[in-house]
């Protein structure tokens, strides 16, 4: 079993600062068997920081607490 990981969205979103924030969003895929099952979801910064998703438009930086909304 192999797994992979692919880049599907670059989000731009904003903190309350008004200062601009991208997010980049990773789908993981297990490739079995000449299938790739999509499998987990991650959010980082371009930096690698991680992010978590709070709701469809919301999310917060791990490491600082900041929220981010999606612009």
């Amino acid at each position: 079993m192999k797994r992979e990981e692919k880049l599907i969205e670059t989000i731009e979103g904003g903190d309350e600062k008004g200062n601009g924030i991208t997010i980049l969003k990773y789908q993981e895929y297990i490739v079995a068997d000449g299938e790739r099952l999509p499998s987990l979801q991650r959010y980082q910064l371009q930096d690698g920081s991680a992010v978590n998703m709070i709701d469809a438009s919301t999310f917060q930086i791990v490491k600082s607490g900041v929220t981010v909304k999606r612009r």
